[in-house]
């Protein structure tokens, strides 16, 4: 006996192209050509910041780096009109904020613990912040209601943050 399959359920955006674009090469270019950089500047640099202060640089940077890459969208593609509304939020934004105000409440609570960074260690951790940037740049946290579950968060792979409405 045969059973029917369901329809599969096609999603409202195209699908994203296979590889990198040209944009996502030139952020890549752009952070491989800043950390030798960064390395070579900070040389025997030792820096000891309090654990609540490094997690909100880090936060800072990681909003700073969604920053620049949408202002550069912007300048180098121009705006879009959006083809698609979700209640969502980038995830980006979302792990940066949440890092900004863990590390700003470490701080108001007076915890005084500190970390020594040598500038080796800080070039490091900058690209791992950045390296994070990158990767998780083109996903949004989801909010969406399911019949019976009522609101349900989910994550989501959205390659043109530009094609979006926030509704």
């Amino acid at each position: 006996m045969h059973v029917a399959e369901p329809e599969p359920q096609t999603c409202p955006l195209p699908a994203p192209p296979w590889g990198l674009t040209r944009f996502e090469r030139g952020e890549l270019l752009a952070i491989l050509l800043l950390l030798p950089v960064l390395y070579l500047a900070l040389g025997a640099l030792s820096w000891s910041p309090r654990v609540g202060a490094l997690a909100a640089y880090g936060a800072g940077l990681l909003l700073g780096q969604g920053l620049v890459r949408d202002l550069a969208r912007l300048v180098l593609e121009g705006r879009k009109q959006p083809t698609v509304t979700l209640r969502c939020m980038c995830a980006e934004t979302t792990l940066g904020v949440a890092v900004l105000l863990g590390g700003l409440g470490l701080l108001l609570l007076g915890v005084e613990g500190s970390v020594t960074l040598s500038g080796a260690r800080l070039t490091a951790g900058v690209a791992g912040v950045l390296g994070v940037g990158f990767l998780v740049k083109d996903y949004v946290l989801v909010v969406r209601k399911v019949r019976e579950h009522g609101r349900m968060l989910g994550v989501r792979k959205v390659r043109d943050h530009g094609r979006v409405r926030v509704g």
